[in-house]
């Protein structure tokens, strides 16, 4: 007799158990449930979506500008206006990260964790794209302007639009993309640096056209004394505990300002 030689069954990894059911109005809110339950991540597909409107319009007012040009002079005109809306982009750009390291209690200072980089492009960019749409769509809901100044508002708001992008290329870890990396190149967009514009005093983060001008005239030096002053001293900007430059240059030598106050 032959003995029956039973193969052993193969041990199959037991199933993940089902997420826990969801309350009633939970799958309205970003919770690790939710996720584990539909996949899904609202806050993403929100930005995306944001985005995906905001270049809509954008696009959209680009276009009419397009179609309005028949004569070289509105080629010159357009293109004075483009330069125009880069050139002040990155003079607000400046302004926007001199208060938002000095100032946001929410804001990473350089060596610090950001959130933001942690985030994709459309989560970085989207709050600003939700505030410039409205104005695209005031641009086609209203009759055609100059096109020089409609040219110039609407470059304008799209490098607002992309201010959080623009700080991440210029500082960020992660690489840019090889289209910024080739402005980069060109100098259209400001280049990365292995020491940190803050440390540098320098805020501009579009192309660093006025950092020169900005430093030389020491305008935010200026504005951090007067802020301090007026405030009591209880408004102190941050970058003062870091770069000890940054506080002589706004307070004196031997930092006479803060010893006045203080006394």
């Amino acid at each position: 007799m032959y003995a029956l030689r039973l193969r052993p069954r193969s041990r199959r990894a037991a199933p993940p158990p089902p997420p826990p059911p969801l309350a009633v109005g939970e799958y309205l809110v970003e919770t690790p449930r939710f996720r584990a339950a539909t996949g899904l991540d609202p806050q993403r597909a929100l930005s995306r979506v944001v985005v995906f409107v905001a270049d809509l319009l954008a696009d959209a007012v680009v276009f009419e500008i397009l179609a309005r040009i028949h004569k070289p002079w509105d080629v010159i005109d357009t293109v004075i206006g483009v330069v125009g809306a880069y050139a002040s982009a990155d003079l607000v750009s400046g302004l926007y990260n001199w208060l938002r390291l000095n100032f946001s209690p929410n804001a990473a200072i350089f060596g610090e964790e950001d959130e933001m980089r942690e985030t994709s492009f459309s989560r970085m960019v989207a709050p600003h794209c939700a505030a410039v749409a409205p104005m695209f769509a005031l641009m086609l809901a209203s009759p055609p302007g100059e096109i020089r100044g409609d040219a110039f508002v609407c470059y304008f708001l799209t490098f607002l639009s992309l201010l959080p992008a623009f700080r991440e290329w210029s500082g960020g870890e992660k690489r840019p993309p090889r289209i910024v990396r080739l402005l980069q190149e060109a100098g259209i967009v400001i280049r990365r640096s292995s020491t940190a514009s803050f440390h540098r005093l320098e805020y501009c983060i579009v192309c660093g056209l006025w950092d020169s001008l900005l430093t030389r005239i020491k305008l935010f030096s200026k504005l951090e004394r007067w802020i301090y002053l007026h405030s009591g001293g209880r408004i102190r900007p941050r970058v003062w505990d870091i770069v000890p430059e940054a506080r002589e240059r706004a307070c004196g030598p031997n930092d006479i300002l803060l010893r006045q106050s203080e006394g």
